[in-house]
């Protein structure tokens, strides 16, 4: 009997490349809408047969959910800090937590300043009359998403901040 592959549960969509590389040696379930959060009860339903949790900053990986996942190896946050995981319930069943280096830290501020400039001057996108909203490329009114900066988003807008 061959081996079984280890399961893998993503919380929502991540970049097509990660998720090729994951899926050489895991079967991975993902969340499919990048602009919703998934329900908690799919969450808990899905990591009661995973091996490993990749899941972002606003999913509460609580003691409960770690109790329900049998066979949980992983904890993978996507947060410079495992703020919303209970790393003592998780140290308890000898589950390795990760997070994301704080490499972002600075360019995030300076990105936050860039913002709030650019909100002062009234230009949302860097070149007057372009229109970045129009083509989707800043569409804040989806709420946040990791994803509003990948790349074949990204290149399909102008940036940048005039003053």
């Amino acid at each position: 009997m061959a081996p079984t592959r280890p399961l893998v549960v993503i919380s929502q969509p991540i970049p097509p490349s990660a998720l090729e590389r994951l899926q050489t040696f895991a079967d991975v379930e993902m969340g499919e809408d990048s602009s919703r959060i998934m329900a908690r009860a799919d969450l808990l339903e899905r990591v009661r047969r995973a091996d490993g949790l990749f899941h972002l900053m606003h999913d509460l990986v609580d003691a409960d959910m770690i109790a329900a996942a049998k066979n949980l190896r992983v904890i993978a946050s996507m947060a410079i800090i495992p703020a919303t995981v209970d790393v003592g319930a998780a140290t308890a069943r000898k589950i390795a937590v990760t997070t994301i280096p704080p490499i972002v830290t600075e360019a995030t501020a300076d990105l936050n300043w860039a913002l709030l400039m650019a909100a002062a001057m009234g230009n949302d996108h860097g070149n007057p009359g372009q229109g970045n909203m129009e083509a989707g490329c800043c569409n804040l009114e989806r709420g946040y998403s990791r994803d509003h900066f990948a790349p074949e988003i990204a290149e399909a807008c102008k940036h940048g901040i005039t003053g």
